[in-house]
């Protein structure tokens, strides 16, 4: 992490423009989303134990780390859907659309160019390329629900307001467990904590004060994630299932509680991070999976906490340093990582 620490400063001016507390939460989040990727991919390589100690922290990550994402998706698409529809309908293409397609296809080849080395080989062709229209592939299926849920509000909204929205969301959040609807079970399974975020975009404050009673939510909230979550957990329940729905209510809430904190509005290593979730998002993927590769199978290293904190490392800093040399060449539009 420290590499990031002399870069903080440098971040596009364009900054002062955003919310630090937002950028603060995407900062968090995106470290959870990178740790909880490298806690998979080794129990998926048989480094780790369905038993072993990460494999808890896995579960409570993941019962609210993407309905964190989602909410902070929602808060600002309000004013731009109404304010510029049109651009925020072309942002689709060139900020999820386009980024979701390039880094799919080169991770999807890549995967198939390691053959045995991976998790899961898997061939690549021109078909597959084709089929990323409805057939997301490993992390990319955030942006693919993203996409839906941006173009459902740009339909939405402007006729029938948030609160439509929110009525639309809590009404596809049954039809998987009516109709079969394979990728999309994900836009409505996570669709209710998009359209919360779209509903709470007018109480978003850049001047809000935090206070003793927002640290007091938000340390009762993280309580609530770990103890709901654990509960559902020890239910076997998964944690994507209902069950777990109070765990990612709460886990949320705390997390927005302690990104308005003052600590992690100036914390210059939080904001870095915020600002470069999106390459983050597209690129760590790669750079947990090709270190775990070369610590286990080429040097033969066999410590799991070893391999992991090095691959949670390299997955963080490595995509920020492509976002940063991006930003500094003005390459970030013309590779998605901005």
């Amino acid at each position: 992490m420290s590499a990031i620490a002399p870069m903080a400063a440098s971040v596009d001016a364009a900054a002062s423009e955003r919310t630090d507390w937002i950028d603060a939460a995407k900062g968090m989040g995106i470290v959870l989303v990178v740790l909880g990727h490298a806690i998979g991919g080794l129990h998926d390589a048989r480094l780790m134990a369905d038993d072993d100690a990460w494999q808890t922290v896995f579960y409570v990550i993941y019962t609210f780390h993407m309905p964190l994402f989602f909410f902070l998706s929602g808060l600002f698409v309000e004013k731009r859907v109404r304010a510029q529809p049109a651009r925020f309908a072309e942002s689709l293409f060139t900020r999820i659309a386009w980024p979701y397609f390039l880094w799919c296809t080169f991770q999807l080849m890549v995967i198939s160019l390691l053959g045995t080395l991976v998790n899961v080989p898997s061939s690549f062709d021109l078909w597959r390329c084709v089929e990323l229209v409805w057939k997301p592939a490993s992390q990319f299926w955030y942006l693919h629900a993203l996409f839906v849920m941006h173009a459902a509000s740009l339909l939405v909204v402007p006729r029938y307001g948030t609160k439509g929205l929110l009525v639309l969301a809590l009404f596809v959040m049954a039809l998987p467990a009516l109709v079969p609807l394979g990728s999309l079970k994900e836009v409505c399974r996570y669709a209710v904590y998009y359209a919360f975020g779209v509903v709470c975009s007018s109480q978003v404050s850049r001047g809000a004060i935090f206070d003793r009673k927002d640290a007091v939510t938000g340390a009762v909230a993280a309580l609530l994630c770990i103890a709901c979550a654990m509960l559902a957990h020890d239910a076997g329940e998964r944690y994507s299932s209902f069950a777990a729905v109070p765990a990612a209510v709460a886990g949320t809430v705390a997390f927005v509680m302690l990104a308005r904190s003052p600590f992690a509005q100036t914390n210059g290593i939080l904001l870095a991070l915020g600002r470069a979730s999106q390459a983050i998002f597209l690129l760590h993927v790669l750079c947990v999976a090709g270190t775990r590769i070369v610590m286990n199978k080429l040097l033969s290293m066999g410590d799991t906490n070893a391999i992991l904190s090095v691959a949670t490392t390299a997955g963080v800093v490595g995509p920020f340093l492509a976002h940063h040399l991006a930003s500094r060449m003005k390459w970030s539009k013309l590779f998605g990582l901005g």
